[in-house]
């Protein structure tokens, strides 16, 4: 036997007062809208067997929407003064694309999975509807696409959190630059001890003139 699909894990588990034929009844009527789309093809989703517990359903797809793609159950079973609703894929096809006609090229895509995901998703909506305080939990192989209820959320693996990012230094606030002092003036150089004939200022060394009077030194 190969290797399971990626997808082959995709399920709904939920929690509810539903009575079990009401839950077969939802599940009935989230069939008709699990038809697929356009881009993944259009597929119908029939009911081939119920009992009190559950149900099997297929969904056929391709010419003629005769070819069987997916095989999945509903099931039901008590928990004390609530139920637990289930679905598990129970066989599916696979198609993968080819180069050179035999070469695989690119992931297996699991036939029907869209549809099948359409039937979970529109069940849980229907169940959340008529029971608010049940607990639903829908995965998309192993990540889970939707989690209502304390113990769903429970379930549902947890993220790390992101490391802390180092925080930037403190920037002084306006007033405290204000209030900081201002340097003083760079100080002139030192002069020499040359005077002006003319006036008598002190000279810089290297002064061809007098920065006093502008006379010739």
């Amino acid at each position: 036997m190969g290797r399971p699909h990626r997808f082959a894990g995709s399920r709904l588990d939920a929690r509810t007062t539903l009575p079990p034929s009401r839950i077969l009844d939802l599940g009935t009527a989230a069939a008709e809208v699990a038809v697929g789309n356009r881009w993944d093809g259009r597929t119908v989703t029939n009911l081939v067997a119920s009992a009190a517990d559950g149900a099997a359903y297929e969904i056929r797809g391709g010419i003629g929407l005769n070819a069987k793609h997916l095989d999945f159950r509903l099931t039901v079973s008590d928990a004390g003064e609530r139920r637990d609703v289930a679905t598990v894929i129970t066989w599916y096809r696979t198609l993968q694309s080819v180069i050179y006609g035999f070469i695989p090229m690119g992931r297996k895509t699991m036939l029907g999975h869209h549809a099948y995901l359409q039937f979970i998703e529109d069940l849980a909506q229907r169940i959340r509807a008529e029971d608010p305080a049940a607990t639903i939990t829908i995965r998309k192989g192993e990540q889970v696409l939707a989690a209502v209820g304390q113990t769903a959320l429970a379930s549902a693996p947890l993220v790390a959190p992101a490391p802390a990012v180092a925080s930037a230094p403190a920037v002084a606030s306006a007033s405290a630059v204000a209030a900081a002092p201002l340097p003083g003036p760079t100080a002139p150089p030192a002069p020499g001890g040359r005077a002006c004939t003319s006036c008598a200022a002190v000279a810089y060394d290297g002064d061809v003139y007098c920065g006093q009077c502008g006379a010739v030194l």
